[in-house]
């Protein structure tokens, strides 16, 4: 999510500017590789609870609480969630999608 927005809780320049250029490179990724059949899109996950996000102290206190109200389904995601994009982007299902970008993160970009 952080091509999209910035965080306010978390100092995250770097980050934000990795993940920005990304979106770049999978669009021109899949206008150089549609020729060939070769298909390119990306999964913006959310706020996901595994260990790095847990030693950052992103699911404690006041960061737990201006997190969730971010997100409109009410929760942080599982690395289950984000998965089952992956399975659909792997799937013949997506055969005709290219230069796409997923996001799944409860909501948050609704907002």
């Amino acid at each position: 999510m952080n091509a999209f927005r910035g965080s306010g809780t978390f100092g995250m320049v770097a980050h934000c500017a990795g993940k920005s250029a990304v979106l770049g490179l999978t669009r021109q990724l899949a206008v150089e590789g549609g020729p060939s059949d070769i298909r390119a899109n990306t999964i913006s996950p959310g706020m996901v609870r595994t260990p790095a996000t847990e030693s950052a102290g992103a699911h404690d206190g006041a960061a737990r609480e201006t997190l969730l109200a971010r997100i409109p389904l009410g929760r942080v995601g599982t690395p289950r969630d984000i998965a089952w994009c992956a399975v659909y982007l792997a799937s013949d299902e997506s055969a005709w999608v290219t230069g796409g970008n997923f996001p799944v993160d409860g909501g948050v970009l609704a907002r």
